[in-house]
């Protein structure tokens, strides 16, 4: 019964990142599209490996998990003081205002990632997934802000986020390391 479970899951999956897909395709710059609906996809691939086969135990992810999103919430305040959507926007020349980074980065965001940890709290096969997808999209997303100076040229600068955005990238780092070892573990065992 569990492999079928996990079957309707990832149809759900792949449902749910071919909306999501349409939405970024239409709605938003190519590069942005790309670069998010990359970082999905190779979050399932992951998953497919690991743990869409085999469960571990989630309550250990689930503190790094948790971590996760505490420092990405410190980084989350700094892109607010310091303006990120605004110099986003500059940068790439389109309109990205603090209206849709408020709503659409903090709050879609931390209803996926709260609703992530409760998943993995239980065991759910999307549990597992989003804690994929919360990993695997911190190191790009994160290390990026190393290279908007550079989009924008003349002198290497500050840009907003910069400060903490590595936080996020070593707490998701360990909870790689952590799912794969734990993987091995339970599919030896």
């Amino acid at each position: 019964m569990q492999r079928k479970s996990n079957y309707l899951y990832l149809l759900l999956i792949i449902l749910i990142l071919t909306g999501f897909g349409y939405i970024l395709f239409r709605y938003t710059i190519s590069s942005l599209a790309i670069s998010l609906m990359g970082i999905t996809i190779i979050s399932l691939i992951a998953w497919l490996l690991t743990t869409f086969k085999q469960s571990i135990d989630s309550k250990r992810i689930l503190s790094l998990y948790n971590l996760t999103l505490i420092v990405l919430m410190i980084h989350l305040i700094e892109e607010y003081f310091m303006d990120f959507p605004g110099s986003i926007g500059m940068t790439f020349k389109i309109n990205f205002h603090m209206d849709i980074f408020i709503i659409i980065i903090i709050m879609a965001g931390y209803i996926l990632w709260i609703t992530g940890g409760m998943l993995l709290y239980y065991g759910n096969p999307l549990g597992y997934y989003i804690s994929w997808l919360l990993f695997l999209g911190m190191i790009p997303v994160q290390l990026s802000h190393f290279y908007y100076p550079l989009v924008e040229g003349g002198s290497y600068h500050y840009y907003p986020g910069m400060y903490t955005a590595l936080l996020p990238v070593i707490t998701s780092g360990i909870g790689i390391y952590r799912i794969i070892k734990d993987y091995r573990k339970y599919s030896i065992s």
